[in-house]
């Protein structure tokens, strides 16, 4: 993201806030196209112990035997994905724009 806002900004003779805005909109799709690939297909292709490993979903609403060893490590990876996804869509842009007035 922030490699992108910076060659928006190089390039563009528009003002910083609309270079940030573009930079952004062509970047947030395969952010999200990422994370769906990585937590949410799983669930639904693998099995057996791959699907234990990728996808973590099942595992953080789950409340059967032994969930209770599961569910930390599947709520610190499913809200990591989640918060470094809106710090990457949503805070560098924002420091870019306050760093460069």
């Amino acid at each position: 993201m922030a490699e992108n806002i910076f060659r928006h900004v190089q390039i563009s003779s528009e003002s910083v806030q609309h270079s940030i805005l573009k930079a952004a909109n062509e970047v947030t799709r395969p952010i999200f196209y990422a994370i769906i690939i990585l937590v949410f297909l799983p669930i639904y292709t693998l099995q057996g112990v791959e699907g234990v490993m990728f996808g973590l979903i099942p595992l953080l609403i789950a409340r059967g035997p032994g969930a209770e060893i599961q569910r930390p490590l599947a709520t610190v990876v499913v809200s990591g994905l989640f918060t470094s996804t809106l710090v990457t869509l949503l805070v560098i842009p924002l420091f870019y724009r306050v760093l460069k007035k």
